[in-house]
């Protein structure tokens, strides 16, 4: 039912009673977590009503799963009990704007995981400066596109992050798999590129990556 990238930020999730989805589209990710029991009530949400129809329909199978869904910007419509947010498939200024539109809300959250399509770097910037301290990460690899996952709730104490830890991720870096080696090597060639067309010898992000991938170099 799931894909790679859905199903990394499933196992992301504890069990918990109230799931928001933000941007869900078809409502995969709800449905899988609600028919595997993991939590007890979804809560679906949409901008467009498209989406939330196309996501109701999947649903038509399953009328004893206990699901809500809500036409709204992110969580601003919704003023419910909710224990876990997902962010996922969108880009970083989207994001952004989820958060900060209702960032009250969000401090309140136990577990946010967030998966963003762009601009990583600045995601993880950006939740630091917020006080949101990352407590898990994971990366996959579906097809040829890499997606980093990152899991947060607030703290009131900022979490200190080197700048190897904003770029990549502090827990990524500690976990160091395969498909993170890979993942270096990708981001490598794509600064590379800059840097040459910027007709440089280097960068701080070149250096980075390389001090990372000697951390390992047997995954190669």
């Amino acid at each position: 039912m799931l894909n790679k990238r859905l199903r990394a930020i499933a196992e992301l999730i504890k069990p918990c009673d109230t799931l928001f989805d933000v941007g869900s589209d078809h409502g995969f990710l709800p449905l899988y977590l609600l028919i595997n029991k993991k939590i007890k009530k979804a809560i679906i949400g949409e901008i467009n009503i498209g989406p939330l129809e196309q996501a109701k329909k999947n649903f038509m199978k399953y009328p004893e799963l206990n699901c809500e869904y809500v036409l709204s910007d992110g969580l601003n419509l919704y003023n419910g009990l909710i224990d876990t947010v997902v962010i996922a498939g969108m880009g970083f200024e989207t994001i952004q704007h989820i958060i900060l539109q209702d960032i009250d809300k969000f401090k309140k959250i136990p577990q946010i995981v967030i998966q963003s399509n762009t601009k990583i770097d600045q995601l993880r910037e950006f939740i630091n400066s917020n006080n949101f301290e990352i407590i898990d990460e994971d990366i996959v690899k579906d097809r040829k596109y890499f997606y980093p996952i990152i899991k947060v709730k607030h703290n009131e104490l900022r979490q200190e992050l080197s700048n190897e830890e904003l770029l990549f991720g502090p827990y990524l870096i500690k976990k160091y798999n395969k498909i993170f080696y890979e993942y270096l090597l990708f981001c490598k060639r794509i600064e590379e590129n800059i840097v040459q067309a910027q007709k440089k010898e280097s960068s701080l992000r070149i250096q980075i990556i390389d001090r990372l991938l000697n951390l390992n170099k047997n995954l190669d």
